[in-house]
């Protein structure tokens, strides 16, 4: 429970009050106010309400003392229809808050800021305008090390109707920086987030951009319902691992340029196409794609012409169920292309590969085959035909009315992807099985940390 009397505490209220002091019987009327007199390691604390009008940060904290905005412990404190600016800051931890109504950003974060964390915000109905926006945005050059954990961006069904919204839609927005100057904006952990309803859920990178090696990490995030894409990358040496999409209509994980980027460990369940890729060298890996309507995987050309076709590429451990009405096939691979496909799991009735070998907007290098495809030491189950690099028979499922497609093969994914009662961001505790055999398929606090150089450099001193 917060102190009311600690002097590190600055109290704001939506209640006017002439006699202000910032304690907590005086609050301020204005979060502006409690701002610009906020010092490195205070926190600014919202009593319960709804708040009307734009905030500018232009100050924040150190590593070691942190500057804290944040709701009072059990308040329901509501920012409506407004827009939070932050200007080159360091060190802040925003937490607590609901933003309700925005019609465009909610949170912008501009210019040079490094290690502020958002954290336990919802975003309801926000980026409804006409105009195209991002609910969370990370803006202009210069930026590394901030982080988004454990936040809600939900877009309720309706809502896009009745705002009349003709734009495009994004939870979490972040641009690409700088490149030509050396003023990428990196480093960023998108983490445990649930996202409903957006066009695009997680969108890194901008369309006019050239890529960049970004280290950016997307993980165990929960993504439904997006119109256009679920995870959106457009820079490279990015990893995206253990998050959830589901019932996305077109695309769920794409990897539209750059190199170096690893896809792993993910469940899709549900949608149009599951994890497309262009540019070199990416890694798709232990991912359970479920019922996609179209593609699984999909090894793209340039038929776009800032994109780079997909060479050098790893598909491998992964479980690929195809629907009994897809209407495309496991894995696509396209013309000019080169990738290694192995060791993957295939089960159901369609093709468990193809080659697109009708393609008119690209120009193939030599054959499919001759352009250096390896697909080999894969597994088919269910399906009676010999099929090239696939070996054959049936796996049995531990159910696959229920969608859980845990089995002893030894081939495909491994781990909690394969359940429906997949990793929870919003559990403390490991859910273990009745014979705790999957017990320690669930990752491990190390595991969601990623790397222990890159978290130690992301942690805040209570």
């Amino acid at each position: 429970m917060m102190n009311k009397e600690d002097p590190r505490y600055i109290w704001v209220s939506v209640d006017e009050n002439i006699d202000a002091d910032g304690s907590y019987d005086n609050p301020f009327s204005s979060i502006s106010r409690a701002v610009e007199l906020a010092q490195p390691g205070q926190a600014v604390i919202l009593k319960q309400g709804k708040y009307i009008g734009d905030l500018t940060v232009q100050s924040g904290g150190t590593m070691d003392k942190p500057l804290r905005i944040m709701a009072e412990d059990g308040a329901n404190v509501q920012i409506a229809e407004a827009c939070w600016y932050f200007y080159d800051v360091t060190d802040i931890i925003c937490s607590g808050i609901e933003f309700l109504n925005s019609p465009g950003m909610s949170i912008a974060v501009m210019g040079k800021c490094e290690r502020n964390r958002f954290e336990f915000l919802k975003f309801i109905n926000c980026s409804i305008a006409k105009e195209s926006s991002g609910t969370l945005f990370f803006g202009g050059s210069g930026h590394s090390c901030n982080i988004v954990e454990s936040c809600c961006f939900e877009h309720t069904p309706d809502i896009i109707e009745k705002s009349g919204k003709t734009g495009v839609s994004a939870g979490i927005m972040i641009a690409n920086g700088d490149l030509a100057n050396g003023e990428a904006n990196r480093n960023h952990i998108i983490s445990k987030n649930r996202i409903s309803g957006y066009d695009y859920g997680i969108l890194l990178g901008s369309s006019d951009s050239a890529g960049g090696e970004c280290g950016h990490r997307v993980v165990y995030n929960t993504i439904e319902r997006c119109g256009i894409e679920g995870i959106m990358v457009r820079c490279g040496d990015t990893l995206v691992k253990g998050n959830i999409v589901r019932n996305c209509a077109n695309q769920s994980i794409s990897i539209a340029i750059g190199a170096g980027s690893f896809v792993e460990d993910n469940r899709i369940v549900d949608c149009g196409n599951g994890i497309s890729i262009n540019g070199k060298g990416h890694t798709v890996a232990n991912n359970c794609i479920v019922r996609c309507d179209k593609n699984a995987v999909r090894i793209l050309s340039n038929k776009i012409k800032d994109l780079e076709s997909a060479s050098n590429a790893v598909v491998e451990q992964n479980t690929i169920v195809i629907g009994e009405n897809a209407k495309g096939a496991g894995i696509v691979i396209e013309p000019g292309t080169t990738c290694i496909v192995r060791k993957n799991l295939f089960h159901g009735k369609g093709r468990p590969y193809c080659f697109d070998e009708n393609r008119t907007d690209v120009t193939a290098v030599g054959t499919s085959r001759a352009s250096g495809h390896f697909i080999m030491e894969n597994f088919v189950s269910g399906l009676e035909e010999d099929i090239d690099g696939c070996n054959k028979g049936n796996v049995s499922f531990v159910s696959e009315p229920f969608d859980n497609y845990t089995n002893e093969s030894g081939w495909g994914a491994q781990g909690w992807v394969l359940s429906p009662e997949a990793f929870d961001p919003g559990k403390k505790d490991l859910v273990e099985y009745d014979n705790g055999s999957l017990a320690n398929s669930y990752p491990t606090e190390e595991e969601i940390a990623v790397d222990k150089d890159f978290a130690e450099r992301m942690m805040f001193m209570e």
